[in-house]
């Protein structure tokens, strides 16, 4: 006959569940429920013990070897009411019903704010392989021969990697490439990363997910998969990639992930003369329930090809804007303020940086600069004392260029740090993206749309001749 203790309910930590300290509170996420949370920092330890399967009186007893329990006589119906709080929250699972609850507070980003104002590592870009099956006419990795000379990192590698991010308290980690489901240790790194206690967000193409790959990758229970969709007709999509049949086959990915309930995204890109496309995209996602990120800029390639003929427009742009004030909030404003002169200009440095297919370490996927190389380099030791890393950390808004400090223009602006080091060696505005934001401002302030607006900002003239160097992956 079974005693009391085995009929008691146990709990365990529910997957999907990511903890990491942030100071004097417990940053928890759930990528199942979409919700973050604070706690106080005793929350680490009840979530580490119930990694394992516990009764509530074995948790009282691990409790009770780091804790003074004796001294709080009424910790039991605490502790009652923390499992009963993080079943509902789906944080645990025990033989009871959830229900969802929803915090109003804006967790992810206080978390994420505490992590860049302590210098704490929040995320690392892994650049698998840069290796792709599609041929995407826009693609800044345009080489297939330098692509696959790069070579790859196997399985023992990364998992050294992810033992050392994780015990710098990573809390997430952007599997992208190439196509990073090429990498034949695709499972086994994501797998470990979650086993680490790292979420993951996957960008891929979708185009040959199998189905035991398919099934893997929902059961790892990724935070985001985004996938790449280029307009909303086959024809496009397939001239874009250079692959035919691409659009069914990563359309098809797209609504069986949405089916599986994993938060899935569409990432695209806004070409020349092809608003029109974009429309159809985003006409065919809001159906499907999918959101869609969009870049507005083509990169050259890698190999010094030109791509400024795919970049979008004056008119594209204002058909985009059009079409985006319908259903972005950001057009529903009064006003825009301009930039806080004082914030920093991005995460680099402050709480990310990536990894290359073949180790080496650089402050984003867009920067140039090769800080170290994983196979001979500390990573910690890289993020703690290298010098380009502690000018990031020092640099403001303002000190892009004097011009930017007063610029009228500064609250549409996306000045990228890496892209103005492939544009001018060195951190300072760039012809792109200072004409873009200018642009923004105009539509913002008219609000109005009309076929016989003439164009009064000219594309500058390194856009003209094609000497941008703008990333697909900076999205608005």
């Amino acid at each position: 006959m079974s005693n009391a203790a085995d009929q008691a309910p146990k709990w365990r930590l529910a997957p999907g569940v990511y903890y990491r300290l942030a100071g004097e509170k417990v940053y928890v996420r759930n990528v199942t429920t979409r919700y973050d949370y604070f706690f106080n920092p005793m929350v680490k330890d009840i979530l580490d013990l119930l990694k394992t399967e516990r009764t509530k009186d074995e948790l009282l007893e691990e409790l009770g070897k780091t804790y003074a329990l004796k001294k709080a006589p009424d910790f039991g119906n605490q502790l009652d009411r923390v499992l009963d709080s993080f079943t509902q929250k789906k944080l645990l699972l025990v033989r009871t019903a959830t229900i969802k609850t929803d915090p109003t507070q804006d967790v992810a980003g206080t978390a994420k704010g505490h992590f860049q104002k302590n210098h704490m590592l929040w995320n690392v870009s892994f650049e698998l392989t840069y290796l792709c099956n599609e041929r995407c006419r826009h693609c800044y990795l345009d080489d297939p021969k330098t692509n696959a000379e790069t070579g790859i990192l196997r399985f023992d590698v990364w998992k050294k990697v992810i033992d050392e991010i994780a015990d710098m308290g990573c809390v997430s980690a952007l599997i992208t490439g190439g196509e990073p489901t090429l990498h034949p240790d695709f499972s086994a790194i994501c797998s470990y990363l979650v086993d680490r206690g790292v979420f993951i967000d996957l960008y891929t193409n979708a185009l040959d997910i199998s189905e035991d790959l398919f099934k893997n990758i929902v059961k790892i229970k990724p935070n985001t998969v985004s996938c790449s969709l280029y307009g909303g007709t086959p024809a496009f999509h397939d001239w874009i990639t250079g692959v035919p049949g691409s659009f069914e086959r990563t359309s098809k990915t797209i609504l069986m992930f949405k089916c599986a309930g994993v938060d899935v995204f569409i990432k695209s890109v806004l070409f020349k003369g092809h608003a029109e496309e974009y429309e159809k995209l985003v006409n065919w996602a809001d159906l499907s329930g999918v959101p869609v990120l969009c870049g507005q800029t083509v990169s050259n390639g890698r190999s010094g090809r030109v791509q400024s003929e795919l970049n979008p427009d004056p008119e594209t742009l204002r058909k985009f804007f059009e079409t985006e004030s319908k259903r972005d909030p950001f057009w529903n404003r009064s006003s825009v303020p301009p930039r806080d002169l004082d914030a920093p200009i991005c995460g680099i440095g402050l709480s990310s940086f990536a990894i290359r297919p073949n180790g080496d370490i650089s402050p984003c996927i867009q920067h140039p600069a090769v800080l170290g190389n994983v196979l001979k380099d500390s990573i910690q030791t890289i993020w703690k004392t290298d010098p380009l890393l502690e000018s990031f950390r020092k640099t403001r808004f303002r000190d892009v260029s004097p011009k930017c400090a007063t610029c009228e223009h500064s609250g549409f602006c996306g000045v990228c740090p890496g892209t103005a080091f492939e544009e001018n060696g060195r951190l300072s505005p760039c012809s792109y993206s200072c004409w873009h934001a200018a642009l923004k401002h105009e539509w913002f302030d008219s609000r109005i749309f009309s076929a016989a607006y003439h164009d009064p900002l000219p594309l500058p003239d390194s856009v003209e001749s094609g000497m941008h160097t703008k990333s697909t992956k900076e999205l608005t």
